[in-house]
C-alpha cells in the first residue's frame, strides 16, 4: 500500500527496479497490477517468479523499505 496517491506510478516503478535490480537475481520475472481499495486509494499488487530457497522476507523488506510504502505484505505463495 502506498501512504499516499503522491507518486503512486513512480513507487510503481520503483518496486519494478528494486526487483529487477536489487535481489541479487532472486526474482526472475515481474508483474505489477493495481487494486481499487476505496475513496481513491489503490493498493500496488506485485506477481514475481524466483527460484525456490527463500529470499521472500528480503524482498518485502526491501519493497517495504521504498519511500511511499505505507505496508507490505505477502499474500500468497505457491510452488511452480
Amino acid at each position: 500500500m502506498p501512504e499516499d496517491m503522491g507518486g503512486f506510478m513512480e513507487l510503481k516503478q520503483a518496486i519494478m527496479d528494486t526487483l529487477k535490480n536489487d535481489t541479487n537475481g532472486m526474482v526472475k520475472s515481474a508483474k505489477i497490477s493495481e487494486m481499487d481499495i476505496a475513496f481513491g486509494m489503490k493498493a500496488i499488487v506485485v506477481l514475481f517468479i524466483m527460484a525456490d530457497g527463500g529470499g521472500l522476507e528480503t524482498i518485502e523488506q526491501k519493497v517495504a523499505a521504498l519511500p511511499n510504502v505505507s505496508s507490505s505484505e505477502i499474500e500468497n505463495m505457491d510452488r511452480l
